[in-house]
């Protein structure tokens, strides 16, 4: 196993990841070339790109606009596999239960310590 590298990978696409940042970014136009040069580097899933460095995305030859966007598609698919968390954690980040219903207010029963 590589150093640092993930223990469940992302094996999405990086044409997934792109096209995603791409769209998000405005830069459609950039989207051919980045990936092009990602596949002249032998960079095909999205943990490959979790991992590439300055001087990677250098050699990709990426506007900054689009690097930029890729780095935060990753994050967020990152974000959206979730961290389990217990409810006293929710309740005090003031997220969500786990059943979708709202927190519950600071000042109340359910917070005393927070009162």
């Amino acid at each position: 196993q590589l150093q640092g590298l993930p223990t469940e990978h992302d094996v999405r696409p990086v044409e997934t990841i792109v096209e995603a940042a791409a769209a998000a970014s405005g830069l459609q136009g950039a989207k051919a070339p980045l990936l092009e040069a990602l596949a002249q580097h032998g960079v095909q899933a999205a943990w490959q790109l979790q991992l590439a460095d300055p001087e990677d995305w250098q050699a990709f030859a990426a506007p900054i606009g689009l690097k930029i966007a890729v780095k935060a598609e990753l994050l967020k698919a990152t974000i959206d596999q979730g961290v389990p968390m217990s409810e006293l954690l929710r309740h005090f980040l003031l997220l969500p239960a786990a059943d979708g219903t709202p927190p519950k207010r600071l000042r109340s029963i359910a917070a005393p310590f927070l009162s």
